[in-house]
């Protein structure tokens, strides 16, 4: 999950330009800024004494809204009537120093009620009855993989091993074993904050989705699920057409791939997509657990991938929406497989949950001597650029002349995965982390978990070496957690884009655009479209002026006519073409046709704005009466000022913004309407 902050950051921050990507194949300069090493014997006092032992840290995930690292932590307590049961504890890391964060969270764990540095995991979180089926090796594994959403929802899911369970013999005997027998479904959580309680939005159901499901009727079949554990997407407005008031879909896809039990004769080949469920609540199925409520999400769709082994890494491309489906690349990572990508595609016109099946020829391996065997894998984007980049990280497959403490591959990466076929490693292998090969469960899986972000220094927070880092937080199990650090030199984007209107006038739109300074600029090709989701078409360009530090405005004005002048509404955008051939795309601007006076736009002056100056004078132009809140955030994603109670009229509201708290840097400031509307500026604090 990547969010808020990396999109604010790579406007301005643009990475791997030409002179980058120079020096692509060779190891650039790592730096382990931070390792917590597993202790030789259990030390429960300890910080981080809950490491000890293979089982005792299965998962990571980087919160880049809240600068944190959240670590899954299966743990057990001794009850003096219940006896042994499962206590998993979460913690929350500081991203930069690795401690625990003792201001966030709320514990429930019995002996820190109440305490930071914890998400809360009440008993609800897992089943406890003897009557009921609960989670693999007796549910101590009920939260073992996590990860963040683009707005900073906190999703964590479960083992099963199988699901539903079998009796495994225990030796040569007929009695099954409790570590096998007693499971029930595959679940996943979800903290909207880190100290809020979970709610328990998905649990494997029935076949026709009414219920929770049984071994008798599973939508799922009965194999292993969550080795493979990703989250992505976050709310969102609809506008429907016609006069429909707009509606908040959660358009948040959540992975989940697994890999083989002991005794399975057919390979678990399936990564499942679950989605929001919008059906009426009465047809949702009921939680069964403390509280209970309805579940949110179902189970969208399957896809059938070519893997026989145990899948411990899947990462999903964003998805395109056309000719009534949604498609994109979902990369995949199974042990003695290598790293290869499918197409997802999920139908408009079709009910849930859906199958997709790719032809072989949509099935596509990036070269094992590149990537390595299994390992978890990650994914981000420069839509700027329209370059893609895969994380991947090295497993230890299964080599018996490799002994347990002497395993090389355990290194993370970054792969460009932009044009299929033609996949190249961009930069340098991180540190090794340990050389263990045990993992959590699978012993044939180096790198339990891999996450990521980007970082900003100014010359202030950094004079010897400002500029942009890229870091990795990698665990494995049995070999500790680390933040590894890359010094990165990235140069300054191409165009230094500042402001963009856009304003209906009698029969055209008029946009306008300010940018600070160019850098091997050629064109501004200006594209329109329906919607904010496209399709885009080019209607015109605007030569640049190649490079230049000096200020300037351009404009274009588009003649409507056709079906164009028929709308209520257009789209615009701005698409920058550099000499070299790279591409960076703007954010789109909405403009109304009916009432073209007032379209949504924030003014900002003096700008840049110096800090000694202590306010800040604002435009707000709108287009109806409403109220509004607004927020400037740092780059990190932090939000850093708040003025909420905003009313907005059909014209424009001036007002002032403190700036004297704000350090000097680059801010990014959005008002968003009740409504759901937003309006987005830059601002420069000197």
């Amino acid at each position: 999950m990547k969010s808020m902050a990396t999109c604010f950051f790579l406007l301005f921050c643009i990475l791997l330009l030409p002179e980058f990507q120079a020096q692509g194949q060779g190891n650039i300069f790592w730096s382990e800024e931070w390792k917590h090493s597993v202790p030789a014997q259990p030390q429960p006092a300890q910080p981080f004494g809950w490491m000890y032992d293979s089982l005792g840290f299965t998962a990571l995930a980087y919160d880049e809204v809240r600068d944190v690292v959240y670590v899954v932590s299966p743990q057990f307590i001794i009850d003096p009537v219940l006896g042994l049961l499962p206590q998993p504890r979460i913690y929350i890391l500081d991203a930069d120093s690795g401690g625990v964060r003792m201001d966030m969270g709320r514990s429930a764990f019995h002996g820190a009620m109440g305490a930071g540095g914890e998400l809360p995991l009440p008993l609800d979180t897992f089943t406890v009855s003897a009557a009921k089926p609960l989670g693999f090796m007796r549910n101590r594994m009920c939260v073992y993989r996590i990860d963040v959403d683009d707005e900073g929802r906190i999703y964590a899911c479960n083992l099963v091993n199988p699901l539903w369970g079998y009796c495994k013999p225990v030796g040569a005997t007929t009695v099954c074993d409790p570590d096998y027998l007693e499971q029930g479904p595959l679940r996943v959580w979800r903290w909207d904050t880190p100290s809020s309680t979970p709610q328990l939005i998905y649990a494997t159901s029935n076949t026709s989705a009414s219920a929770i499901g049984d071994a008798q009727d599973s939508e799922l079949p009965a194999t292993r699920w969550a080795d493979a554990f990703s989250v992505s997407g976050k709310r969102g407005w609809y506008d429907p057409p016609g006069p429909s008031p707009p509606v908040q879909y959660d358009s948040v896809r959540i992975y989940i791939g697994g890999g083989n039990w002991p005794g399975q004769v057919t390979p678990n080949n399936e990564v499942v997509v679950l989605v929001e469920d919008r059906r009426p609540a009465a047809q949702r199925p009921d939680r069964d657990v403390q509280g209970g409520g309805k579940l949110s999400f179902r189970l969208g769709l399957r896809i059938r991938a070519p893997f026989a082994h145990a899948l411990h890494g899947v990462a999903a491309e964003p998805l395109q929406h056309a000719n009534g489906q949604l498609s994109g690349r979902v990369w995949m990572d199974g042990n003695f497989d290598s790293t290869a990508y499918t197409l997802q595609v999920q139908y408009d016109n079709q009910s849930l949950p859906q199958l997709y099946v790719p032809l072989a020829a949509n099935v596509v391996s990036l070269s094992p001597a590149l990537t390595g065997l299994s390992g978890a894998l990650g994914y981000f984007e420069l839509p700027q650029y329209g370059l893609k980049y895969l994380i991947a990280t090295d497993g230890a497959g299964c080599t018996p002349n490799i002994p347990d403490g002497d395993n090389d591959l355990t290194h993370a990466r970054i792969v460009d995965v932009t044009h299929p076929g033609q996949e190249f490693q961009v930069w340098g292998d991180s540190p090794q982390l340990g050389r263990n090969r045990l993992a959590s469960i699978d012993n044939e899986n180096g790198i339990s978990d891999v996450d990521y972000r980007f970082k900003q220094y100014s010359p202030e927070e950094n004079p010897s070496e400002p500029g942009t880092y890229f870091e990795f937080f990698v665990l494995m199990s049995k070999n500790g957690i680390a933040r590894f650090q890359g010094r990165i030199p990235i140069p300054r984007p191409a165009v230094d884009l500042s402001a963009f209107t856009a304003t209906a006038l009698d029969g055209s739109v008029q946009l306008r655009w300010r940018v600070e300074s160019e850098n091997a600029s050629l064109r501004f090709a200006v594209q329109r479209a329906d919607s904010r989701e496209g399709p885009w078409k080019e209607i015109g360009s605007v030569a640049t002026r190649g490079t230049t530090h000096e200020a300037a405005w351009y404009e274009f004005i588009d003649t409507l006519d056709g079906t164009a002048s028929t709308r209520n509404k257009l789209w615009y955008r701005l698409v920058e073409e550099d000499v070299y051939g790279y591409r960076s795309e703007f954010r789109a601007l909405r403009v109304s046709l009916v009432t073209a006076a007032h379209t949504p736009a924030i003014t900002l002056y003096p700008h840049p704005v110096q800090q000694k100056d202590g306010t800040l004078q604002l435009e707000l132009r709108n287009e109806r009466e409403e109220r509004a809140v607004l927020r400037v955030w740092d780059l990190l994603g932090r939000s850093r000022f708040v003025m909420s109670g905003i009313q907005l009229v059909d014209g424009i509201v001036q007002m002032q913004v403190p700036v004297a708290t704000l350090p000097p840097g680059i801010y990014m400031l959005v008002v968003r309407t009740d409504n759901g509307g937003t309006m987005t500026q830059r601002l420069i604090v000197r």
